[in-house]
């Protein structure tokens, strides 16, 4: 692939983990590993379309007390796992 299509497809994946967390207001990681715990997988067993949402680890919701959902945070390039535990990380820093 082209540096050009290698970028296409990033973008492609980082916009379906953004759908995801204003969907039901939970980190994609989250959502993902209850499919995993169930012995299943996002994409066999939630009936929802894989082409727009994804429950990779990386997007993360944003709420506000009072007001609720305001946004999206995502990461993506490393291991989902490690998405993930970026984001925490930097929420955490930004709010201590």
């Amino acid at each position: 692939m082209s540096e050009t299509a290698d970028l296409i497809v990033l973008i492609e994946e980082q916009e379906r983990r953004l759908v995801f967390p204003g969907f039901d207001n939970d980190a994609s990681y989250l959502v993902g590993q209850r499919f995993i715990v169930k012995g299943s997988t996002f994409e066999a067993s939630s009936r929802l379309d894989p082409d727009t949402y994804a429950a990779h680890g990386g997007a993360f919701p944003i709420t506000i007390a009072g007001t609720g959902p305001v946004g999206t945070v995502a990461v993506s390039g490393l291991p989902q796992a490690e998405d993930h535990e970026l984001v925490v990380q930097a929420l955490e820093k930004f709010l201590a």
